[in-house]
């Protein structure tokens, strides 16, 4: 799910879900989230930070008010 207060876009490349989250006017991430969150085909969601993917739980950080 997206992040409360936020949203989350995603697209799909080379047979992978690719997504990025922000947050609504007026709101801020409390914890600052990852540049790209990546889906594999087995379901397995990774942080893409650079050239290196960490496997995570698929949770998202909240947006707070600022």
């Amino acid at each position: 799910p997206a992040p409360r207060n936020g949203g989350k876009a995603c697209g799909v490349v080379q047979k992978e879900m690719i997504c990025t989250v922000h947050c609504n006017p007026g709101y801020g991430f409390a914890n600052f989230p990852a540049p790209i969150y990546r889906c594999d085909n087995s379901g397995q969601w990774f942080i893409v930070h650079g050239s290196t993917s960490l496997p995570i739980m698929p949770t998202l950080p909240d947006c707070s008010s600022k």
